[in-house]
């Protein structure tokens, strides 16, 4: 009786992308591009499947190896420290090149990545970007550059420095220097206290860069003052670094009018590095210059979008921003 010899026919579709970690579609549409090649390309249809050597699949797998940590997995890694950073502060800082990071094809998609051990050696980039309690404390209700004053003596005081747990220290207009939790008992009481519950749903951001003055009492200190009671400690990001005040914050409208603030409608156009200013009878509004697209494409495409949104740690909105950057400025190279 003659034995039947058996045939190792390979991996079919559904065994590639389960090897792979992605879809059957995306299998599918690697063999367009060419990046993976089945045996049976030709005469797949007689088999039902497409079927792929064990060697081919180990080469793909090998060139779809992460080369370091994605945006999302660097995230995750942060808050192992206590970190609390959002992904589009780590996107800022590799295209900076604060954070070294490449970028590499990845399940399909160009991909930031950056190494374990750069990643490490760059900690301190993060120290400071620790989310809102950095700069406001919800439990006492104090916060970074917060104003005080003494009503029986006349002494005004500012929070000048601040360890983003509600201690730090406080300088008066004498010169004085107090620590936070001595305002109390020295007869300070708050001239601005924070409203968390301020809602704004508008798209978009404003960025300003400002010198971080020497005496309690400015211009830019009081122009501070107007960003945290209309913003909200909700609604913006403030940091401090090398002598300058970054502030992130929600499009606001603030109560600035041509013929009456013309230096602060100056120290603010002069300190804005992101978005707009818009003056209008009712005042002055900061706005994002965010400006909507308007795109079609197929359920396929929704669905690899939010994938790879997923993977990067991202919104959808923001990798299809991102993607388009990408695209564009290739396309700009190209040119030159």
């Amino acid at each position: 009786m003659m034995m039947m010899q058996y045939t190792d026919l390979g991996l079919t579709t559904k065994e590639v992308a389960e090897t792979l970690g992605v879809t059957e579609q995306t299998i599918y549409n690697y063999v367009k591009e060419g990046r993976i090649t089945p045996w049976n390309k030709e005469t797949w249809k007689m088999d039902g499947t497409y079927l792929f050597h064990a060697e081919e699949v180990e080469r793909v797998e090998k060139e779809q190896k992460k080369p370091g940590f994605t945006t999302k997995e660097i995230v995750a890694y942060l808050e192992g420290f206590n970190m609390k950073v959002s992904p589009s502060t780590v996107i800022s800082k590799m295209k900076s090149g604060e954070l070294p990071a490449v970028m590499k094809p990845y399940r399909n998609i160009d991909t930031f990545f950056v190494k374990k051990e750069d990643l490490d050696a760059n900690l301190h980039l993060f120290n400071r970007v620790k989310g809102r309690e950095k700069f406001f404390d919800k439990k006492t209700g104090y916060f970074l550059f917060q104003p005080f004053e003494n009503r029986d003596t006349g002494e005004f005081a500012r929070i000048m420095e601040w360890n983003g747990v509600g201690n730090g220290k406080v300088l008066t207009n004498r010169e004085r220097e107090l620590l936070i939790e001595d305002l109390q008992q020295q007869g300070f009481e708050p001239i601005i206290e924070l409203d968390e519950e301020i809602i704004n749903n508008k798209k978009g951001s404003v960025m300003l860069k400002l010198i971080k003055p020497k005496k309690v009492k400015s211009m830019t200190f009081d122009l501070i003052d107007q960003f945290y009671r209309i913003a909200g400690p909700t609604n913006m990001k403030l940091e401090v670094f090398d002598g300058e005040i970054k502030i992130e914050m929600k499009p606001v409208l603030l109560p600035f009018y041509k013929a009456e603030h013309r230096d602060e409608l100056d120290l603010l156009k002069n300190s804005l590095i992101e978005g707009k200013m818009i003056c209008r009878p009712n005042g002055v509004v900061l706005d994002s210059d965010l400006v909507s697209f308007v795109a079609y494409g197929s359920t396929q495409l929704k669905d690899q979008v939010k994938e790879y949104a997923d993977l990067e740690g991202l919104t959808q909105e923001e990798f299809i921003i991102q993607s388009l950057k990408v695209a564009v400025q290739r396309r700009k190279e190209k040119q030159n």
